[in-house]
Parts: structure tokens; C-alpha cells; sequence
């Protein structure tokens, strides 16, 4: 099982891409290049196309940065604005029962 630790880190990451913009990120993506134990907890992200708040080019860059270092990363995109969508949460509970069995 993994440590909430591990997931609030995975979420200080994602917004610190989405506070930083294309540019923000492609240094993360170097920095990402020289880590000695490049492993990640499961990570997914949601988002919605027509997301006001938080455009889904964020959440696109920060699977792009996190696929490039390596990690595995379960992406959806929904029709929706900035809130969560009902048909995703199905899917996440899968992705975290598989997890917390390993």
C-alpha cells in the first residue's frame, strides 16, 4: 500500500506544473531525467475539456512530463468544466483496489 505522503507529493508536483506553464515544466522534465530511483506511486488524472479554472493543457503537460520520466499514468479527459466526473469515479476505484493489493 502506498503512503498518503507519495500521493500528496504527486499533487504538490501536478500543480506546481500547472502554476508553471510549458516552460515550468520542461525543466521539471529535466530534472526528472537525472533521479536515481525513478519510481511512482500509481498515478491518475482527470480532467475536464472545458475546465475554466485549470485548462486541460495543464493536466495534458503533466502527463507528458510524468510519462516522460518514466511513470505510468492513467489519463481521461471528460466533456465537462472544473468538476469531477461521475463515469470516471468508477474507474478510479478500480485503479485503487488494484493498488492497494500489490
Amino acid at each position: 500500500m502506498r503512503t498518503p505522503i507519495a500521493l500528496l507529493s504527486l499533487l504538490t508536483l501536478l500543480v506546481a506544473l500547472a502554476a508553471a506553464g510549458s516552460a515550468g515544466a520542461s525543466r521539471h522534465a529535466t530534472t526528472f531525467k537525472y533521479c536515481t530511483d525513478p519510481t511512482f506511486p500509481p498515478i491518475a488524472i482527470a480532467h475536464g475539456t472545458y475546465d475554466p479554472i485549470i485548462p486541460v493543457e495543464f493536466g495534458r503537460q503533466a502527463r507528458h512530463v510524468l510519462e516522460g520520466a518514466g511513470a505510468d499514468v492513467w489519463y481521461r479527459e471528460s466533456p465537462i468544466e472544473h468538476t469531477i466526473d461521475p463515469q470516471v469515479v468508477g474507474e478510479l476505484r478500480a485503479l485503487v483496489a488494484a493498488a492497494n493489493s500489490e
